[in-house]
């Protein structure tokens, strides 16, 4: 489970530059990409950061800063304590799918977490949604495999 999440941290090696194609090869830290913000610092808070060198491939569905506040600030701070770090690791590794799934293999299908919970894929007229996230950037590929803003928090 510690494994996929520390990926996520290697895989955010992104930048907000124009364009988003999936083949781009990313090399800074998705810090730099300041609607990444924080969901990046949330996971650096629960101990993840640099998890992931070497591992992969895996999918990230990363919700964008306006996700998580509209999932709710005060909740998201309550999982920020000290005593819920196992719930904010939960809460990353549920936007983790082992495998690469670039934009033309999110098919209708359900698939699992790294910690074991199935999310929907679904979509039609060229929108991809994951669970009731919608992607709102395309796969920005990385160095252990591709990253998918969303504009909802994952709640398997």
């Amino acid at each position: 489970m510690l494994r996929a999440a520390g990926l996520f941290f290697s895989l955010l090696l992104l930048t907000a530059t124009a364009g988003y194609a999936e083949t781009e090869i990313v090399t800074q830290y998705p810090l730099q990409d300041p609607d990444l913000k924080t969901f990046y610092e949330a996971g650096v808070s629960a101990g993840l950061k640099g998890m992931f060198q070497g591992t992969g491939p895996f999918t990230f569905f990363v919700p964008s800063n306006s996700a998580i506040e509209k999932y709710g600030s005060a909740k998201f701070q309550q999982l920020q304590k000290p005593e819920n770090q196992d719930a904010l690791i939960d809460f990353i590794l549920d936007h983790i799918v082992p495998g690469e799934y670039p934009r033309t293999a999110l098919k209708p299908m359900t698939i699992k977490t790294v910690n074991g919970k199935d999310i929907r894929i679904s979509g039609d007229n060229g929108e991809i949604r994951i669970n009731d996230a919608k992607i709102t950037r395309p796969g920005l590929k990385g160095p252990n495999g591709i990253v998918f803003i969303i504009d909802t928090v994952l709640v398997p």
